[in-house]
């Protein structure tokens, strides 16, 4: 992450690093290196190592650890989440670890909940569960005060750190059968013959947030004027075109009169796109569509797209609350399903964050402006092309989706040291 920083910033040689995790690759024996890391239960230790071993054929050294023998080996302070992160730092500072799965949702694999306020305190939660508190490794205890609100801004408390050591990411499933599935899908969509028409098309579906300006919604304004900004001073990389889905314009037949409904919208991700961007409200278990039409966890078991599943990305509130009682979840349905649905998903587990602007000033409001950072980072980041931090090898980066998403996070970790929406996104964005 240092040299990923020194990359972007315009005075790279005042930065001075003497972090502990920034071993070498010549300091790290064969016999001991682990690249990947994955943390899941016992029991789905088996379906993990199928994807182990996918990733030992790939070139990285990977190993499978239960969240059992972590609860025994590590000892050092009082919580589980204490003892994960004592183990993933552990295995960053003596393997070279760089990348971490956390195999299950909370009921596996337990989140770390932060506290965040954005308003003044209008809005304030002390349970966003956040994996970020698992990547950053140079600050261990984030309840310095030891009160009931973790990860509060240094003035009111603790130290954090909101600049992860190692790419995180979480697979948010319970049984045998959805960890296979999980597996199978990402297997699927890497070894795969490339389809440029799959893998580079991109669908952009939104529906009216807040209003409509001139017969266009602020849905269609924004991710217009978001895919506007991404190529703003370059020229498109992607062969496939991107296709709009809006609710005051479509670029399929029917134009505005193909609605967005759930039906077109199982449709869409049936066809299969490479990425979807999706602007609108949301909750813990569906996407608010035109008029009174939802997409809910239950629609995404008529998806049939099979090897042709993309990434999802939204600013919907709620969608990814993968700590919900309700299960499965909207993102835990894209995820667990085999036959149709996501190999990944990336929303806010709480709230997201946006400006109510009537007229024709729409702002892209901050939910919106990290998925600018992101889209930016997928297409355009040439670091994120050529690899670098501990590895020579350039395929530990070369646009693997912990990269991208940790990197356009941590484009808004400066912004994020006090209370606001940046900060509680940092917190609630998570990426599968």
């Amino acid at each position: 992450m240092d040299q990923y920083i020194q990359s972007i910033v315009i005075n790279p040689e005042e930065m001075i690093t003497e972090s502990e995790l920034t071993a070498k690759d010549d300091e790290i024996l064969l016999s001991v290196r682990c690249d990947y890391l994955i943390i899941t239960h016992q029991d789905l230790v088996p379906r993990f190592q199928v994807l182990a071993s996918h990733r030992q054929a790939m070139g990285l050294t990977a190993q499978v650890i239960s969240i059992e023998d972590i609860y025994d080996q590590y000892t050092e302070g009082g919580s589980n989440q204490d003892k994960i992160k004592q183990c993933i730092k552990e295995y960053a500072v003596q393997k070279g670890t760089l990348w971490v799965l956390l195999g299950g949702d909370n009921t596996i694999v337990p989140d770390y909940d932060c506290f965040a306020s954005v308003n003044s305190g209008k809005y304030t939660t002390t349970t966003i569960p956040t994996d970020l508190f698992y990547a950053g490794l140079d600050d261990m205890d984030w309840n310095d005060d030891n009160d009931g609100r973790a990860c509060e801004c240094n003035e009111d408390g603790d130290t954090i750190d909101l600049y992860p050591d190692v790419f995180i990411g979480r697979a948010p499933v319970r049984s045998d059968s959805e960890a296979s599935a999980f597996v199978a899908k990402v297997m699927t969509y890497e070894t795969g013959d490339y389809d440029p028409f799959f893998h580079e098309a991109a669908l952009f579906m939104g529906v009216e947030v807040w209003h409509t300006y001139e017969g266009i919604s602020d849905a269609q304004w924004r991710c217009e004027a978001l895919w506007e900004a991404v190529h703003k001073d370059m020229e498109p990389v992607l062969s496939a075109p991107k296709y709009r889905f809006y609710d005051t314009g479509t670029d399929f037949d029917g134009d505005s009169n193909y609605i967005v409904s759930a039906s077109h919208l199982v449709d869409q991700i049936s066809s299969g796109y490479g990425i979807m961007l999706a602007e609108t409200h949301g909750s813990c278990s569906s996407l608010s569509l035109e008029g009174s039409n939802y997409f809910v966890t239950g629609n995404v078991a008529d998806c049939t797209n099979q090897t042709r599943q993309g990434v999802i990305y939204t600013t919907a509130c709620n969608t990814n609350w993968f700590d919900h009682y309700t299960d499965p979840g909207l993102s835990e349905g894209f995820i667990r399903s085999l036959n149709g649905g996501s190999v990944a998903y990336i929303g806010s587990s709480r709230y997201g964050w946006g400006y109510s602007v009537e007229g024709p000033d729409f702002t892209l409001g901050p939910s919106l402006a990290y998925a600018l950072e992101f889209f930016k980072a997928l297409y355009y980041d040439e670091y994120l092309d050529s690899g670098g931090g501990n590895s020579i090898d350039s395929s530990l980066f070369n646009k693997r989706l912990g990269a991208v998403f940790a990197s356009h996070k941590l484009y808004y970790a400066p912004a994020s040291i006090r209370d606001g929406a940046n900060r509680w996104l940092q917190f609630s964005l998570s990426g599968y």
